[in-house]
This record gives structure tokens, C-alpha cells and sequence, in this order.
């Protein structure tokens, strides 16, 4: 043990990242909670250019670890606090590191925080990983809610689906979704029709589920402007899914 802890202080006092990358690669493989106090050796290493060089290893090693390990509050701040300065490369990384430990260790408001940047991410890999994540969690804040909802505006398959499966899970009524496409509505009010499109047809399975939300919806204070983009395409849709010629 000593002789591991003297190897990782020697290269790090020898600026000899390429090592510290394949120590972390090789500790991966069979990961033990032990190990987290090498984890916490370069953690405290106080050259932050120089940590850069092993971050990514250094992320993908905690989530081996996080595993089976329940993981202490001082890595998941660690990640929240790196994840904002660092490349999409290691961004993507922490949303991984994410999937793997999220069985074992809560998530809690400092990984809401990452997952509320993630979902609005540019990179389509990353916005993936944090809806995955999302997927998997029980009364989501509103807020998440409503970057998921932007999520229908994707030509992405993968996103809509499921970004489906999210809204359905959490939104239990036609009211709380109109409510929601209300704030949507402040937040952004030219959303485009290609969202509005695929919102109806991946949330709505039926002609009646169409119909009664097209009632609640007629009778809403939602935005003239927006409702009537919602109507005219619940219109189209119905005469599509009734097999009627849109005249």
C-alpha cells in the first residue's frame, strides 16, 4: 500500500502525468473503495493545469468505484465543480460516472445542477447521457421538466423517445402540461412547430387522448398565439390518425 502511495507521489512530484493516466487505467480494472485515497492524492494536487492531464482517467476511475461503492459528497462536488470548466470530453465523462454510481449513491442538488446544463448541451452525446440519467429518477423538478419539453424541438430519435418516456412518467395530466407549456411559452415563445409537432405525436397514442387534450387546451389561458399553434397542428393530426385527406 505504501510502496502505491509513494509510486503516485513520485509522479506527481515528477510532473509524470502519462503514468498517473495508466495507474488510473490499470486501478480501474479491479476497482476497491480502498483506493479512494488515491483518488483524494490527486485531488489535492494543487497545480490545476497539471491535473487537467489526468482528469478524465481520474473521473472514469470514480465511476468504477461508484459501482459498488456509495460515493462521499466531496467527489460529487468535485465533478459539479469541474464539469463547468471542463471540455465535452469530460463532460461527457461525468454524466457516465453518473450512470454507473447513481444505483449506489443518491443524486442530490449538486448533480441536478449538472444534469439542468447537460440536457441544454450542444454536444448530442452529452445531452443523451443526462436524459438517460433522468429516465431513471421519480418527480423530476420542474425545471428539468421543462429543458426535457425543449428536447421535442431534436430531430434526434433517441432524444425524443426519451424525453417521451420522461414527460409521461412525471406529467400525470393534461392540466400540469399545459402549465408546463405555459412557462415553456415565457421562457422561449417562438418554439417552433417541429416541436409542437413531435410532442403531440410521441406524447398522444389515441385520437380521444387527442381530443380531450385539445379541450383542456381550447379552454386554457395559454397564449393565443401558441395555443393556436397547438390547434391547428392536433387538426392535422387528428384527420391523420382518422385517415381522412387533409383538406
Amino acid at each position: 500500500m505504501n510502496e502505491r502511495n509513494n509510486t503516485l507521489r513520485d509522479y506527481i512530484e515528477l510532473k509524470d502525468y502519462n503514468s498517473i493516466n495508466d495507474f488510473l487505467i490499470e486501478s480501474s480494472k479491479s476497482p476497491n473503495a480502498k483506493d479512494l485515497k488515491y483518488i483524494d492524492i490527486l485531488l489535492n494536487v494543487p497545480d490545476l493545469e497539471f491535473r487537467k492531464n489526468y482528469i478524465l482517467n481520474l473521473v472514469f476511475y470514480l465511476g468504477e468505484l461508484g459501482k459498488s461503492t456509495i460515493l462521499d459528497e466531496k467527489y460529487v462536488i468535485f465533478m459539479k465543480n469541474i464539469y463547468f470548466q471542463s471540455d465535452r470530453w469530460v463532460r461527457n465523462e461525468i454524466l457516465t460516472t453518473i450512470l454507473k454510481f447513481m444505483l449506489k449513491t443518491k443524486l442530490n442538488e449538486d448533480i441536478f445542477t449538472i444534469i439542468r446544463n447537460a440536457i441544454t448541451d450542444e454536444y448530442l452525446e452529452i445531452k443523451l447521457n443526462a436524459i438517460r440519467i433522468i429516465n431513471q429518477v421519480d418527480n423530476i423538478p420542474e425545471d428539468i421538466a421543462l429543458r426535457v419539453l425543449l428536447n421535442f424541438g431534436s430531430n434526434n430519435s433517441e432524444l425524443i423517445s426519451y424525453s417521451s418516456r420522461i414527460i409521461k412518467k412525471n406529467v400525470k395530466s393534461n392540466q400540469i402540461l399545459i402549465n408546463l407549456l405555459k412557462k415553456l411559452y415565457d421562457i422561449n415563445p417562438n418554439l417552433e412547430i417541429g416541436l409542437i409537432r413531435n410532442l403531440l405525436i410521441n406524447l398522444f397514442e389515441s385520437v380521444l387522448e387527442l381530443e380531450h387534450f385539445r379541450e383542456d387546451l381550447s379552454e386554457s389561458e395559454l397564449a393565443e398565439r401558441f395555443k393556436q399553434k397547438f390547434l391547428n397542428e392536433i387538426k392535422i393530426m387528428q384527420k391523420i390518425l382518422l385517415k381522412i385527406p387533409n383538406r
